[in-house]
């Protein structure tokens, strides 16, 4: 269920948005994240949770997919982009790595609704205010420019992404098979 629900919201989400937008967007996340997972541990039913868990907080956690990242990333990097979109999509395996055994230890010590609780909190008074404070989506909207210099594709006339590349190019080609590979295993490990 969770690569369905993203796959299905963060790029429709993520193309309608413009920038201002999608900087509301990443503000509202954790509120939006916090009070779908606080609701969700007062949930009386299943038809309940899934409506409360799948759709409230699913839409808070889909702004800070990959896909927005990578917009992000786009806007602040010119140069090195593959670096920083490889940062920022390992910072979300990080974040896995640390909330998942963390979040189980909760579940076994306090149960799922204290949990959910506890991480709703979390998000709502800590992680709102930070992204508030400290995230921007765009140079623009705190001062420098982006790394590396205004960005080619930005200037009148040019199309970004369309430099003459053919899909049977990129689906030959191993590099976009070693990065499509992780995806695969984080689904079918997740999603079982």
């Amino acid at each position: 269920m969770g690569s369905g629900r993203y796959a299905v919201t963060s790029p429709r989400l993520c193309a309608a948005w413009s920038r201002q937008a999608r900087q509301a967007a990443a503000r509202a996340e954790p509120i939006v994240a916090g009070a779908g997972l606080l609701l969700s541990s007062a949930a009386s039913s299943v038809p309940g949770l899934l409506g409360l868990y799948g759709i409230l907080a699913t839409l808070g956690f889909s702004a800070a997919s990959g896909v927005t990242a990578g917009l992000v990333v786009r806007h602040w990097f010119t140069e090195r982009r593959g670096l920083a979109f490889g940062l920022v999509e390992s910072g979300f395996g990080a974040g896995q790595f640390v909330f998942t055994p963390l979040s189980l230890f909760l579940i076994e010590a306090y149960g799922w609704r204290t949990t959910l609780v506890i991480e709703g909190i979390l998000l709502v008074a800590a992680v709102g205010p930070l992204v508030a404070l400290l995230l921007r989506s765009a140079p623009g909207d705190s001062g420098p420019g982006p790394y590396g210099g205004p960005d080619p594709a930005d200037r009148a006339g040019a199309t970004p992404g369309r430099a003459g590349i053919r899909v049977r190019e990129v689906l030959g080609s191993p590099l976009m098979w070693g990065l499509l590979t992780p995806f695969f295993v984080c689904g079918v490990t997740t999603t079982g």
